[in-house]
């Protein structure tokens, strides 16, 4: 992307479950029921399209409020737009810490209406974390630190990841060290930790800048 930090990031790998573990009764719950269910439950849930699939992978999208992603191997989506209402039948799994549902086809979701697009949950960046692993938050601080694997956003009470992926097109040349943002993002799991996701350049939005060297 020109001008911008490119980070590499492939999608999160699928989870083989095993068929005799696979339970074919479908269950209908909420988005925040799904957390205390077990790996190969069936289940179907309603709900918001915060990030359309491509946008943070070519095989997932995540659905908002208490956020979760959804996979498909296939990537055989249909159209989805931030803000649709949805219904989504698979099965329950976790990859790599992050809990989402597998659907198989096309068929597995439902566009119900079409809405306007969900609103972020404003919160420091002590906050997260796994209860709002797949979520969609907005965070505000100081980018103190650019590495390879990201940026670190401090906020005065904690500090966090924010990992711009390439797919996202997001202009990053005035993002640097000193720079205060306000951030909407998707929470997202790694091996390494914990990160923030922003979907789209309106996602940054620039508040001033910060001398550092001051600070020392």
């Amino acid at each position: 992307t020109p001008g911008a930090m490119n980070v590499f990031d492939t999608d999160a790998t699928e989870e083989i479950i095993e068929p005799s573990k696979e339970k074919a009764t479908i269950q209908e719950i909420t988005i925040t029921e799904a957390r205390d269910m077990e790996p190969g439950d069936h289940v179907k849930v309603h709900g918001v399209v915060s990030v359309a699939p491509g946008v943070l992978g070519s095989q997932i999208f995540y659905l908002s409020g208490s956020g979760i992603q959804v996979y498909m191997y296939k990537k055989d989506f249909p159209v989805l737009k931030v803000g649709d209402l949805i219904a989504v039948t698979g099965t329950l799994s976790e990859a790599g810490g992050v809990m989402r549902i597998k659907v198989k086809e096309r068929a597995d979701i439902v566009i119900t209406k079409h809405g306007e697009p969900p609103e972020a949950h404003t919160i420091s960046a002590e906050e997260i974390g796994e209860d709002l692993e797949g979520s969609l938050v907005k965070v505000s601080g100081t980018i103190i630190d650019i590495t390879k694997n990201g940026m670190t956003l401090d906020d005065g009470k904690g500090e966090t990841l924010l990992v711009i992926k390439p797919t996202t097109n997001i202009d990053t040349k005035e993002l640097t060290p000193g720079t205060k943002v306000s951030v909407t993002g998707i929470v997202s799991q790694t091996k390494s930790g914990y990160r923030l996701l922003p979907r789209f350049q309106e996602d940054i939005e620039i508040l001033g800048h910060e001398d550092l060297g001051s600070t020392v």
